[in-house]
């Protein structure tokens, strides 16, 4: 199936976090085409962090384009190097990509 992604340039991001106690989220999607990615940290132990990462294709897709999994993946990474800069250890988790609901 084609990606229904918008343009490189065309993505509208929309921005959100969230969490709980036991985890933070951080959420960026496109509001035009839905494409986006989910970063989740979450405690792992004595200053130890363990970091995921979701990626969502747009509405009607099965699929991440290669540039935005690029994008994705350097966005978790410099999360990563953040995090380490405050002097924790990072646990990266596998990437995965959930695909909506309704497909």
């Amino acid at each position: 199936m084609m990606t229904t992604e918008c343009g490189r340039v065309e993505h509208e991001w929309d921005e959100s976090s969230g969490g709980t106690s036991l985890h933070q989220t951080a959420t960026l999607k496109c509001r035009m085409c839905g494409v986006g990615h989910t970063i989740e940290l979450s405690p792992a132990g004595n200053r130890t962090m363990q970091v995921d990462i979701k990626m969502f294709p747009a509405r009607g897709s099965y699929d991440v384009s290669p540039d935005m999994m690029l994008f994705f993946m350097a966005s978790w990474g410099r999360t990563c190097q953040e995090i380490e800069g405050d002097g924790y250890t990072v646990v990266r988790g596998t990437p995965e990509i959930t695909l909506p609901q309704s497909l």
